[in-house]
């Protein structure tokens, strides 16, 4: 069956509307976020229903609230994956993004990376390990 599901949050203070997403997005996955209450629509008409995602994990209903990962880990992951071999920068956002890190967050741990020197961008515009040199 197909659904409609909507998540309703109050913004206060955004100067701008990309503003505001941005801020409901943030309290929407951070890891102690309460934003865990949808209204689920049938699309076949039926009744719709709400449906509080944290009430059914204290149930034991599901097993857990599914949350974005925090930054470290997503470094990490880029880390790892560029350890695994060099590759271009979007096949390592279409390799990551399955794993369900946003583009934002990979953006960042990119950009640290890149700027800490720990990975580097190269002619060919591949993305590989950094050599340190002993210094």
């Amino acid at each position: 069956m197909d659904y409609l599901v909507s998540w309703e949050i109050d913004v206060f203070d955004a100067a701008t509307p990309i503003e505001a997403a941005l801020q409901a997005r943030k309290a929407q996955t951070r890891p102690d976020t309460i934003a865990t209450v949808f209204t689920v629509l049938p699309k076949d008409g039926s009744t719709p229903v709400q449906v509080d995602l944290t009430e059914l994990a204290e149930e034991g209903k599901i097993a857990r609230i599914p949350c974005s990962p925090d930054p470290a880990s997503c470094t990490a992951a880029v880390l790892n994956r560029i350890k695994q071999s060099p590759l271009k920068p979007t096949a390592l956002l279409s390799e990551l993004q399955m794993d369900h890190y946003s583009y934002t967050e990979i953006q960042d741990a990119l950009s640290g990376l890149l700027e800490s020197r720990d990975v580097v961008l190269t002619t060919d515009l591949f993305l590989e390990v950094a050599t340190k040199s002993a210094e």
